[in-house]
């Protein structure tokens, strides 16, 4: 199956499993729900003032996270029962975001090499706010919530607490950048991909914060 939106790039996806439901953000910006089974556009769920970069649901599938070029993170409420909560924004280009698997908090990367946290139990009130060595092209969420895994330009991997945003462990997995991590189901095994084209599964189980 294949379509084409109004010949506009799309840069961000995420579907919530349990539901089905299917998000796309294009080039200028516009958030667009799809039918999964045909992939017709159903409805515009919001428009960015940038090109969309990433994009998460909550685990409810209730409210969509996404980030922009300009560095704009909004929640956008897919039900219609709240209006979009503008979080914050980033000096530079948003480029990852994910969400903890209670969806307590939101996470947002950076190509400044920020990562940005929200609770948004409390609003969306800033939780914390790190600088690393370099740009924040990945993030990823460990099963258990308590870890936060950011892939960083040059191959290299940070290990976060998720609460506090203390940075616990740098690793090198790749030559070059970490595009993308994901854990498995256990949340002890990590796998990531680099610009290079490699994908690589851990061998050792992942860190534990404090470890």
């Amino acid at each position: 199956m294949e379509t084409k939106l109004n010949a506009e790039r799309v840069d961000a996806v995420a579907c919530h499993r349990p539901s089905g439901t299917l998000c796309v953000g294009l080039t200028t910006g516009v958030l667009l729900e799809l039918d999964p089974a045909t992939l017709a556009t159903r409805r515009e769920v919001g428009r960015h003032e940038a090109m969309s970069r990433a994009m998460a649901f909550t685990p409810d599938g209730a409210n969509l996270f996404a980030i922009d070029a300009s560095g704009h993170a909004i929640l956008w409420s897919l039900d219609g029962k709240h209006e979009p909560l503008r979080l914050g924004k980033a000096a530079s280009s948003g480029t990852s975001v994910a969400m903890a698997p209670d969806g307590r908090t939101a996470y947002a990367g950076a190509a400044d090499g920020t990562v940005r946290a929200w609770d948004l139990t409390d609003g969306g009130a800033p939780r914390f706010t790190i600088r690393v060595t370099a740009p924040v092209l990945s993030i990823g969420v460990t099963v258990d919530g308590s870890r936060l895994m950011v892939g960083i330009a040059g191959g290299h991997v940070g290990v976060l607490d998720a609460m506090t945003g203390e940075l616990m462990l740098t690793m090198t997995r790749h030559d070059r950048s970490v595009d993308s991590l994901d854990f498995a189901r256990s949340g002890r095994r990590m796998v990531s991909a680099s610009s290079s084209g490699h994908i690589l599964i851990s061998d050792e189980p992942v860190p534990a914060a404090g470890q």
